[in-house]
């Protein structure tokens, strides 16, 4: 039992520290893209629908680590879920609670389907 809460606190810190990670690099990167002149918002006033992966290609060609610092926070914040989904399967299997391993891996497969649904080729 005791090595059970010390392994469920573990994983709430772990978590914990991946949402402030990520919300600092998310932070960085758009508060470098501020211009306090004219208008601080210019930037978002405009949405171009450009794919991902060329948005990072041109990013890391130009060399704005600004930029890709917000693509690291917000890939941290896309994978904390995944993360606590399995640090939660791999407990339950150790504790041999099946059903709940169950759900666990259940829940793990959503995730991955939703995840690769929501893309665009």
């Amino acid at each position: 039992m005791k090595d059970r809460l010390s392994l469920e606190l573990f994983i709430s810190r772990f978590l914990t520290i991946g949402v402030l990670l990520s919300g600092l690099f998310i932070l960085i990167g758009w508060g470098s893209t501020f211009k306090f002149s004219a208008n601080p918002f210019f930037n978002f006033e405009h949405y171009d629908q450009i794919p991902l992966k060329d948005l990072f290609l041109f990013y890391f060609n130009k060399k704005d680590w600004f930029q890709l610092c917000s693509f690291l926070g917000f890939s941290l914040l896309i994978a904390i879920p995944f993360l606590r989904v399995l640090f939660m399967l791999f407990l339950y299997l150790k504790n041999k609670e099946f059903s709940l391993a169950l759900i666990s891996s259940m829940v793990f497969i959503g995730l991955l389907a939703g995840l690769v649904l929501g893309m665009k080729s």
